[in-house]
């Protein structure tokens, strides 16, 4: 029995609560940028990333930071074209086998095998996906990096592409502010709805 059952609550006045809480989180949650946001603001081309949640001298605090939309397909599609890929290996299956039969085959058959999970391909693997992720979030947060004073990326202008310095610093930069992997993913996931909504109108308008 659900704990909302035995407690005699509706679920939905459970959901309820939780969506509010949610919108809550959202409304509270402390813009961290100093840029003006002036009257040509427009959603479609930057914004805000979901709430961040941070615990600082016992206390929980969210905050959001400015991100912005770029070409992620192009930066997507190249990345693609170097993705790693699982071992195959050829096996030979003969007719009267269990595989055959469930191929639907009265002979014979020659297939690849691929080996998901292969360790040398799942670490390959792990290593491009955040690889994409880093660049994701390098091209769409809406504020400059420094290392030791000098600026490594560029990103305060909310109306233009990043320059990226020197990515490796930046890279470090990012971290030293202390973000975790799970605000980390979170920003990635932020950016890439604010380039589909992007995308989306600009097709619309076509």
């Amino acid at each position: 029995m659900a704990e909302s059952q035995f407690l005699g609550i509706d679920p939905e006045v459970i959901k309820e609560h939780e969506d509010m809480e949610k919108r809550k989180s959202a409304e509270d949650a402390r813009i961290l940028t100093s840029a003006d946001i002036g009257e040509d603001f427009s959603l479609f081309s930057w914004g805000y990333s979901d709430p961040l949640k941070i615990t600082r001298k016992g206390k929980v605090e969210y905050i959001r930071i400015p991100i912005k939309s770029f070409g992620i397909a192009d930066i997507t599609e190249a990345y693609q074209a170097n993705m790693p890929s699982p071992p195959a290996t050829q096996k030979l299956f003969k007719k009267d086998s269990q595989e055959a039969r469930e191929f639907g085959y009265k002979h014979d058959i020659m297939v690849m095998q691929v080996n998901e999970a292969d360790p040398t391909y799942l670490e390959a693997k792990r290593k491009h996906d955040n690889e994409l992720g880093q660049e994701t979030v390098l091209r769409g947060i809406g504020f400059d990096l420094k290392w030791n004073g000098q600026i490594v990326l560029k990103g305060s202008d909310l109306t233009a592409p990043n320059e990226i310095v020197d990515r490796d610093l930046a890279l470090k930069a990012f971290r030293r502010l202390g973000f975790t992997l799970s605000h980390f993913t979170s920003i990635v996931k932020s950016i890439r709805e604010l380039t589909q909504d992007v995308e989306a109108e600009t097709t619309e308008n076509l």
